[in-house]
């Protein structure tokens, strides 16, 4: 009789534990939550080390006088988030590649806390990233994360072109669309961006959310199996972003996360 009294004791705890397993299952199932690949890929302190890589080099480029354009995945931070994407993990900037001389001059010497990486070849970005931080993510390359991802521009009388010759087609932007230059927001900067940021983003479709295809932390390509596109309006209750209004001389933007107010700025009209 006592061992039939444990066994239906037991049988009776199992059931239990069953239910409440089904039941926290359905219950997690119905709360929104966020793909893997759309959580931030680097932890707050990380994010706190990319942006004062960026801030040094910015600092290093103004007391040079070398004008920058923010770039690809850092505009559309700024077009759509006015910061970081949430799962990005670098800082994209453009130069003209006439001061590729001066970067290397002036650059490079402006504080002794960081380090400048001129890869051998052309068709690879340059990296700006702190010196302590090459043997601690990076042991076995020739430059440390986080860090700036440099890219520089050619030109004729009407375009430029990133000068990397594989993606130089596809990223080539009409003048009258990128100068004069205007200054947007990204975290709490203003830097220099093009005066009409959807042309230069134009290769991107800024309703879709892309996960990332690079881990620039450990520098390898992510395998194809974890690409994931998904419509941005899934993502709004998680993370701010901006809406842009027209107005009769430019552009209410507007920072909120799902119905959530930020914060509203007005920008210039787009040339």
């Amino acid at each position: 009789m006592a061992i039939r009294q444990m066994v239906c004791r037991y049988s009776l705890h199992i059931l239990v534990l069953i239910v409440i397993y089904t039941c926290f299952s359905l219950y997690y199932k119905s709360i929104p939550h966020i793909e893997e690949q759309f959580q931030s890929s680097i932890t707050e302190e990380e994010q706190k080390l990319l942006m004062e890589t960026a801030r040094a080099f910015i600092r290093a480029l103004d007391s040079a006088n070398i004008p920058y354009i923010i770039y690809s995945g850092t505009l559309l931070g700024s077009y759509r988030h006015h910061d970081l994407i949430p799962w990005d993990d670098d800082f994209d900037i453009l130069i003209n590649g006439s001061f590729k001389n001066a970067v290397k001059r002036f650059v490079a010497k402006y504080d002794d806390s960081f380090a400048l990486y001129v890869p051998d070849f052309q068709d690879f970005a340059w990296k700006y990233y702190r010196k302590d931080m090459a043997l601690k993510t990076l042991p076995n390359l020739p430059f440390g994360w986080p860090y700036v991802d440099i890219f520089f521009f050619k030109e004729n009388e009407t375009h430029i072109w990133d000068d990397i010759s594989h993606v130089s087609k596809e990223f080539t932007f009409r003048k009258d669309k990128v100068f004069p230059l205007h200054q947007r927001p990204f975290s709490s900067m203003q830097l220099s961006a093009p005066c009409n940021p959807l042309h230069m983003l134009n290769m991107y479709n800024i309703q879709s959310c892309k996960s990332r295809t690079m881990s620039h932390k450990h520098e390898v390509v992510l395998p194809r199996n974890y690409y994931r596109v998904v419509p941005c309006q899934v993502l709004t209750d998680f993370y701010p972003f901006v809406h842009h209004t027209k107005t009769e001389d430019g552009w209410k933007e507007t920072l909120k996360v799902g119905d959530i107010v930020l914060y509203s700025i007005d920008v210039k009209e787009y040339c």
